[in-house]
Formats: C-alpha cells, sequence, structure tokens
C-alpha cells in the first residue's frame, strides 16, 4: 500500500513538472529505488547543511570583528558607529560681519592603523556660507587631522591648517560645537567660531542601526 502510494505521488509530481509518465504507468515499483532516493537526499542535505554552516560562521565572524572593534582613539562608544560617516554644515562668529567669520565645512570619519581618523574640508567667506546652506558649496581640503580624540559623542581634533574642533554628535546627526582658529598662523587675535552641521551615517553605522 505505501509503495502503490508513493508511486502515485511521485507520478503526479513529474506530471506538474510536464514530464511524461505514460512509460512508467504499469512499471513495478522496487523498494530498493525508494531507499536509494533517501539516501541521495540525505547526502544532498548533508552537503547544504555543510556549506550553511560554513557560510554562517564567517558572517558571524565577520560582524563579531566589526561590533569588537577596538580603536586606540575611541572610548564611550562604538567606532563602528562612526567609520565613513560624514558631517557638513557652517561656522560664523555670532554678531560678526566679517567675511573671515564666515564660511562652510565638511569632515569625514574613516579607519586607519587601529585609528579612528577624521579628514576636513571647509572654505571662508560669506559665498561658502550661503552656498553650503544650499548645498551647493566648494570647499577646499586640508586632508586628514593629525589629530582626534573621541569620548563618547564628544570629539576633538586639529586640522592639519592648525585649527582646533571641538564638536558633539547628538542624536539624529546634529553636529554642534566651537572652531578655534587661533593656532593657525597669522590668526592669533581671530576668535572662536560656532560650529552647526549635520551628520549622514555611513556603511557601518547604517547597519548597525537596522
Amino acid at each position: 500500500m505505501f509503495e502503490a502510494s508513493f508511486t502515485r505521488r511521485w507520478m503526479a509530481s513529474q506530471q506538474e513538472r510536464g514530464v511524461s509518465v505514460a512509460r512508467f504507468a504499469h512499471a513495478p515499483f522496487y523498494p530498493g529505488d525508494y531507499q536509494m532516493n533517501i539516501e541521495v537526499l540525505q547526502a544532498r542535505s548533508f552537503v547544504v547543511v555543510v556549506v550553511l554552516s560554513f557560510f554562517l560562521s564567517g558572517v558571524v565572524d565577520a560582524t563579531a570583528q566589526t561590533s569588537d572593534r577596538n580603536l586606540k582613539n575611541v572610548r564611550g562608544t562604538n567606532p563602528t558607529l562612526l567609520i565613513g560617516t560624514v558631517c557638513s554644515g557652517t561656522f560664523e562668529v555670532l554678531g560678526s560681519r566679517s567675511d573671515r567669520d564666515h564660511g562652510a565645512f565638511k569632515i569625514e570619519f574613516f579607519e586607519a592603523e587601529d585609528l579612528l581618523r577624521v579628514s576636513h574640508s571647509s572654505k571662508l567667506g560669506y559665498v561658502a556660507y550661503r552656498d553650503s546652506l544650499n548645498g551647493k558649496a566648494v570647499l577646499d581640503s586640508s586632508g586628514p587631522a593629525p589629530t582626534l580624540q573621541v569620548e563618547g559623542n564628544k570629539m576633538t581634533f586639529v586640522t592639519g591648517l592648525g585649527s582646533k574642533w571641538d564638536i558633539v554628535i547628538k542624536d539624529g546627526g546634529t553636529l554642534v560645537g566651537t572652531a578655534d582658529p587661533r593656532a593657525m598662523p597669522g590668526r592669533r587675535n581671530w576668535e572662536v567660531a560656532n560650529v552647526d552641521g549635520k551628520c549622514t551615517a555611513g556603511f557601518h553605522s547604517a547597519e548597525r542601526a537596522k
């Protein structure tokens, strides 16, 4: 009874696939054939399990390495949340009408040699300030900052030009802080500017947020 039932199910499946089963209609069923099919299915299932286990172990290892990454200059936060993050905005000395006290900036975080690094671009002047508000600012790069220290959501770095930045990235990606240009050549008497901007999460931080 079991053999006949198995044969009918098999023939029905072949018909659904468009395979002619007329030549099998009166063919005898051999228990050995059923046993062989079971053994083949078991072997294929074993191969699939091995392949999936190997693949998933690689994914888990890669995730662990990413989430457990420890960068020397980062404390109080997961550095993978910052790698690839880009922040842009404006800076100005409140109340000043001087062209030099206004401008635009962009910074981008990346990893290098077990350190979180930040590259900096900026432009002085009302034109850059206004263009940044319209999303059209053309900036000059000062390259990677020589120093960067991160404590939670607070960061301090000195740009390649010598300007010292103290910033905070708040929930939602809002950036606030100050830019102090007084260590730069010829700017000892300049004033500290207020910094305002917005940060866009990079690849790693976007994946971690899911």
